[in-house]
């Protein structure tokens, strides 16, 4: 999948965030695949987490989970997911 864009461009006036978990021992592979072609950078970007590529056997540096943060006011929630769509729109 090649750079998207859209992460880097002003903040749209409206989207949807779809959040994704994988059943256990699920192979994800299909469902990347068919992500990835429907996925430009632009009106669609999506975001692959930590579950993901331990599933693939995968190991890509600097992927991390999100740290939990004990003294942060008000508190910052840190969920988890396999996948994260973004669909930015103006």
């Amino acid at each position: 999948m090649p750079a998207q864009p859209a992460i880097f461009d002003p903040i749209p006036l409206h989207a949807r965030h779809l959040f994704f978990d994988l059943e256990p021992g699920a192979d994800c592979r299909s469902a990347l695949h068919a992500l990835a072609a429907q996925c430009d950078g632009h009106s669609a970007v999506l975001g692959i987490g930590l579950e993901v590529t331990q599933a693939l056997g995968v190991q890509l540096e600097g992927l991390r989970g999100f740290p939990v943060l004990p003294d942060a006011r008000p508190p910052i929630p840190t969920t988890q997911h396999a996948l994260w769509l973004w669909l930015p729109s103006n």
